[in-house]
């Protein structure tokens, strides 16, 4: 199928004779085979003649710098032409553009993709200096222009070149001729320099609904230098900026070619397979006359309807997550607006009945056609064509699984609640975020309501107040916070056919997947109760534990709501599978007391290198501290104000310090040699007196080179901003050290936890203490999302706790004698 490609770029000094070289196929890039023809000219205007890369080659050399060279069109030349006709078609444009007043070199390539598809293109450079009918040498031509005398200076540039206008005139210069050479050889295929958006446009206003589908996508289009990066050098190498945009290009060219061969289909000039058959006509059969009617609806207003539809969806989203924003609210209430607006101005117009007759009559077409396919293919589309393979997938994915992975996602599904899930999900798990930060809060409460009483009986006023001043902080945050939660679970209760939707498709999907788990595990052999795995698991709970302790306070901005919610189902699951696996190992305790002490002994092994661990990172914690201290130093400037000198002068000041250094060490040794040396032995003495002097001038130097270099970074502006710079790199680095503290220390405490429980089991003095599950977290997993209900379930959870004080002053109210 014909494309339209024309892409405009410039080339400045330095990149010409290169590029030059790389499209005509000559010099280092003469063995590559995709070169169909080539032509240079106009460059007869230089004296004594030139070829073509010599030219370019002189645009390099005698142009002022940072001028542009060259400027250039990369065109795509429809593939329904041969190569003669390709040939044909770029010298007509070659010869109605650029014509005899730039001095031009253009070569047509051929490359294919990975399906063998062709592409045939042209690379056409130009210069921009205009021919005025005077011979010129190499250097002269691309020197200043003088308008009066021009014989004494260069080729003057045409500045239309840079404008607007010259390339809109260019782009529909290239459709003209392209599609002249289409037509003259017979092809049915046109191309556009309009945008996909107004192609778009035009079709759905001549009823070429067609058409109009093919060209609803996003443009294919890429930097050519970020393409020809990922050849070279692999997609991981690219920026990250870069791989968004090469991920784009490739969704784009994928959905191009998918609603290419849509159209083909349509067309009858292409047979689909099965599944286009089966996805196809599950899509026919469940289009509605409401889908058609809307459908009709975006004709007639352009896609304005499905615009503010789509934004419509978004808000309701949005507000499900945010739902007290007003702003949103606002937002919506104008959007159902618009939308009602729409539908009274164009619903059961004649041109609406008209279009939507036309899309039932496009929608039977393509249903025989799809049909037809799906009788040869002996294809029974009323038996249940929407069903995935769900089962075959999961039974892939988890084929090379060991069976203790397999039950511990086993425990992960049988933890979860689907509505719970669905819920968080379509709330971004801003749901997960909010009950637990209440949760949190409730706990902060209560804790500082205990305090206050505390220090209410031992008359601490001052403290009281304080503590007073946090309640009442806490209090209006839980008001907002139940405020927020009540307001979202009132937009999901209205949203319930949502909920209810997405709840089933997790079901479905999490009944295969068990149905797939509980097969693998059935067919692995019974494996005997294993302290090791035991002992694994409950340092992995522990983990995830400190994880989600630490995630949960640090939730400020609501950035971690996927990851709690992910982490609470996880621990919920382990602690499920260290009770089952207690209930084999605690009554066999003696059976398995020679294993626990071999795994005490590695306990032990990991309580030591950990320690070590600490104590390394601790240090350097220490000394990056040091270096970020504001404290100066006897020169006056701060470490981290060295470090910056240092790097300015590229290593300059190390070397001047630590040759300083050396010197003082060197003279230091030698005047203590010399303290030692007998007065009667003169010439051992004198000669390192001598030595002794050198080096003192040596080192004087040194001193005053590393004083002028201190004298001029002081008070720089440079200096600022590079110790800037470094500060903020020691202080990222602290950051994580501190992490890694944190998480070795975790680690710690966890091995202490299981050499801890291993002692129970190998020593007969000890009792073995069972696990106890998490009661904040199964009180999360057990609430019921329904308005209100969390705060609900927080009151009745709460156990009355009375201290000395309360119980004084309640038998004082009712008179109860002391």
């Amino acid at each position: 199928m014909a494309e339209y490609r024309l892409h405009y770029k410039t080339g400045k000094v330095g990149y010409s004779k290169a590029h030059a070289e790389y499209i005509l196929r000559e010099n280092k890039y003469s063995k590559k085979e995709d070169l169909i023809y080539k032509e240079s000219g106009n460059m007869d205007c230089i004296i004594d003649g030139t070829s073509a890369v010599e030219f370019w080659q002189g645009a390099d050399e005698y142009e002022r710098i940072n001028a542009i060279t060259y400027r250039e069109f990369e065109l795509n030349i429809p593939n329904e032409l041969s190569y003669e006709q390709g040939v044909k078609l770029v010298q007509d444009f070659v010869k109605a553009e650029i014509g005899n007043s730039h001095p031009y070199s253009f070569a047509i390539h051929e490359s294919h993709n990975k399906d063998g598809e062709k592409n045939l293109h042209c690379h056409l450079m130009f210069s921009e200096r205009e021919l005025d009918g005077i011979n010129r040498e190499l250097p002269k031509f691309f020197k200043q222009a003088y308008t009066k005398k021009p014989e004494i200076g260069g080729a003057k540039r045409n500045r239309k070149w840079q404008t607007k206008e010259q390339l809109l005139h260019i782009r529909k210069s290239w459709e003209i001729l392209s599609n002249q050479a289409l037509e003259k050889n017979g092809f049915n295929e046109r191309v556009s320099c309009e945008s996909l958006k107004k192609q778009r446009e035009v079709a759905l206003e001549k009823g070429d609904y067609l058409k109009a589908e093919l060209l609803n996508r996003t443009p294919v289009n890429i930097s050519g230098i970020t393409l020809q990066k990922e050849k070279r050098l692999g997609l991981e190498k690219l920026t990250s900026e870069e791989q968004e945009k090469f991920k784009e290009y490739k969704q784009a060219k994928e959905l191009r070619e998918i609603k290419k061969r849509e159209l083909e289909i349509k067309r009858e000039n292409v047979i689909p397979t099965k599944e286009e058959c089966k996805s196809k006509l599950i899509k026919i059969l469940n289009t509605t006359e409401e889908d058609i009617k809307l459908k009709a609806l975006n004709i007639i207003t352009k896609g304005a309807f499905y615009s503010h539809s789509k934004n419509l969806r978004k808000i309701e989203n949005q507000l499900l997550i945010d739902p007290l924003n007003e702003h949103l609210k606002k937002q919506e209430k104008e959007i159902k607006e618009s939308i009602n607006s729409l539908k009274l101005e164009t619903e059961n117009t004649p041109r609406c009945i008209r279009i939507i007759e036309q899309l039932n009559r496009d929608l039977e077409r393509e249903k025989s056609i799809y049909e037809k396919a799906a009788k040869n293919y002996n294809l029974d589309i009323s038996n249940n064509l929407d069903e995935k393979n769900l089962l075959k997938f999961y039974e892939n994915k988890y084929k090379n699984t060991p069976v203790e992975s397999l039950e511990f996602r086993l425990k992960e599904i049988e933890s979860e609640n689907t509505r719970e899930l669905a819920k968080n999900v379509l709330t971004n798990f801003r749901l997960e975020g909010i009950t637990k930060d209440i949760m949190v809060n409730e706990q902060l409460k209560e804790s500082l309501t205990n305090k206050m009483q505390t220090q209410l009986m031992m008359g601490e006023r001052d403290g009281y107040k304080e503590s007073n001043l946090k309640l009442k902080e806490i209090t209006e945050k839980l008001d907002y916070r139940y405020k927020e939660y009540d307001s979202m679970i009132d937009g999901l209760e209205k949203q319930k056919v949502k909920v209810d939707r997405l709840e089933k498709e997790i079901q479905s999907k999490t009944s295969e997947e068990l149905k797939a788990i509980k097969s693998l595990i059935g067919k692995a052999p019974v494996k005997e109760p294993n302290l090791k795995n035991y002992i694994e698991n409950l340092v992995k709970l522990e983990k995830v534990k400190s994880s989600y302790e630490y995630y949960s306070k640090n939730n400020q901005n609501e950035k971690y709501n996927a990851i709690l919610y992910k982490q609470r189902v996880s621990i919920m699951a382990y602690e499920n599978s260290l009770l089952e696996k207690e209930k084999t190992i605690v009554p066999n305790k003696v059976k398995f007391e020679t294993e626990a002490k071999a795994l005490s002994q590695n306990c032990e092994i990991s309580i030591k290198r950990l320690n070590n661990g600490i104590e390394t990172l601790e240090k350097g914690k220490d000394k990056l501290e040091s270096l970020i201290a504001p404290k100066k130093l006897n020169n006056g400037f701060k470490s981290v104000e060295l470090f910056a000198i240092n790097k300015l002068t590229k290593g300059e000041y190390n070397k001047l310090f630590f040759e300083g250094k050396k010197l003082s060490k060197d003279i230091s040794s030698l005047e203590k040699e010399f303290t030692g040396t007998s007065k009667l032995n003169f010439i051992k003495r004198s000669s390192l007196s001598k030595e002794i002097d050198t080096l003192k001038t040596k080192y004087q130097n040194i001193k005053i080179s590393e004083e002028n270099l201190l004298k001029k970074y002081k008070n720089s502006e440079v200096l600022k901003d590079v110790s800037s710079q470094i500060e903020k790199s020691f202080k990222q680095a602290q950051k994580i050290v501190d992490k890694e503290i944190r998480i070795s220390k975790d680690d710690l405490n966890t091995q202490y936890l299981a050499k801890r429980k291993l002692n129970e089991i190998c020593t007969k003095e000890k009792d073995f203490k069972p696990y106890v599950k998490n009661k904040s977290i199964q009180i999360q997993k057990d609430l019921k999302h329904t308005l209100g209900g969390l705060k609900k379930v927080l009151i009745q959870e709460k156990s009355p706790k009375r201290n000395n004080l309360e119980i004084k002053l309640q038998k004082e109210k009712e008179g109860w004698e002391l």
